[in-house]
Parts: C-alpha cells; sequence; structure tokens
C-alpha cells in the first residue's frame, strides 16, 4: 500500500471487478458457507439455484467492467443495455 491507496502490479485497463472480488474476497459462498460452483442444479435445490444465477449474472457483469471504467464511472456497451431494466416499475 502506498499513499491512501494500493499500488496495482497491472493497468487499471488489465484488471476487472469480478478479479478484485475474488482477490479480496475469493471464491462466493452460499450463507451455510459451501461454495457457489459446488451447488447441485436439481429441482430440490431450487433456492440454492437461484440464489447461484443471481450472482453468475452478477460476477458476469462485474467481468465485463474494468477498474479503469469504474474509476471512470463508465458503464461498457454491454452493461448500460441493462440500465433501463433497473429503471423498470
Amino acid at each position: 500500500m502506498r499513499g491512501d491507496g494500493f499500488l496495482l502490479a497491472r493497468r487499471a485497463t488489465d484488471i476487472t471487478l469480478d478479479q478484485i472480488i475474488w482477490a479480496i474476497d475469493g471464491p462466493l459462498t452460499m450463507t451455510d458457507g459451501s461454495r457457489l460452483d459446488s451447488v447441485p442444479r436439481d429441482l430440490d435445490a431450487y433456492l440454492p439455484t437461484l440464489w447461484f444465477t443471481a450472482h453468475q449474472a452478477m460476477l458476469k457483469v462485474f467481468s465485463q467492467v474494468r477498474l479503469a471504467d469504474a474509476a471512470a464511472q463508465h458503464l461498457p456497451a454491454a452493461v448500460e443495455r441493462l440500465v433501463p431494466l433497473w429503471n423498470q416499475p
């Protein structure tokens, strides 16, 4: 750490938000501590499957946003197309 921030090993244009989440928190887990990539996908596991799917969608968005984009408050086109969904009632 240098000053009030971090010294990056790569350029901000080469780092995605999902990589930052992984580096800080490790793999996402369920509330019971099981890893999301180990969730069973059968009908008896509807809520864990729903939770897993929602997290996969979130990570897909984060994988498309670079640190430089976030610093500039810029949404890549693929992510910006999702914004109208946010504004629906």
